[in-house]
């Protein structure tokens, strides 16, 4: 499986790329690139958004999700909540997109057979 993750919205814009968060992805793409947990897609795309609130609740930075079975991709996109972000240890922030990847892959396992169980056991066991 292919697993693009790309920088987190909004915060790479104003903040820039974090080292940190971005070897972490690093990792877990690498991970995940041998790997097979449904036949459905063979890649998926998240897109993390990091954005303070009153950006979301004027409409900017909406989470969503887009399966095309058809061309064997997944688009996610799913929050993290700024000030946690903002605030956290470069431990914490890593965490954060981790679980933000996790909660992306359920959501599309919703829409698709993938093996969320194994997928996300696995996730949790990768050394950042």
């Amino acid at each position: 499986m292919i697993l693009n993750i790309n920088s987190p919205a909004y915060y790479t814009n104003v903040y820039g790329v974090d080292e940190d968060v971005y070897k972490a992805c690093s990792i877990i793409s690498e991970y995940f690139r041998d790997k097979n947990y449904g036949e459905a897609v063979d890649t998926i795309g998240i897109v993390p958004i990091i954005a303070p609130k009153d950006e979301i609740i004027n409409g900017l930075w909406e989470e969503c999700s887009k399966v095309e079975i058809r061309y064997g991709y997944a688009s996610v996109s799913l929050q993290i909540d700024f000030d946690e972000f903002i605030g956290a240890d470069a431990n914490k922030k890593k965490e954060l997109i981790r679980e933000n990847i996790d909660k992306s892959i359920r959501k599309i396992s919703r829409k698709i057979k993938i093996d969320y169980k194994s997928f996300s056991e696995e996730l949790k066991l990768i050394e950042l």
